[in-house]
């Protein structure tokens, strides 16, 4: 499906993808009680590499913003924990190169 650069469309694929992942980060805490980070950002990227294949089935754009809005949510799932990690991987004195890096 082409969109000829229409900036309309560009703009509400974005928002959903914000909105999926808005509605990830209020779960995700919850999320990290019951499941290990590592697990959460697996299941976050096997999601995300899962939902990039529906791309090729050439949805419609009510479909695009159904896959932007579960991509966003997936990428919720991965930053956070990540983040979460490398705090718990580093000491204090080496965090600012860390998240500089």
């Amino acid at each position: 499906m082409a969109f000829e650069g229409d900036a309309a469309a560009y703009t509400d694929l974005m928002a959903a993808f914000g909105t999926g992942s808005i509605a990830a980060a209020f779960v995700v805490p919850r999320l990290l009680h019951h499941f290990s980070e590592r697990r959460l950002m697996l299941a976050g990227a096997a999601s995300m590499g899962g939902m990039a294949f529906t791309i090729l089935s050439e949805p419609d754009f009510a479909g695009l913003l159904a896959l932007w809005t579960g991509l966003g949510a997936a990428s919720s799932l991965v930053l956070p924990p990540g983040s979460l990690l490398l705090v718990r991987s580093s000491g204090r004195a080496e965090r600012p190169a860390l998240f500089a890096a």
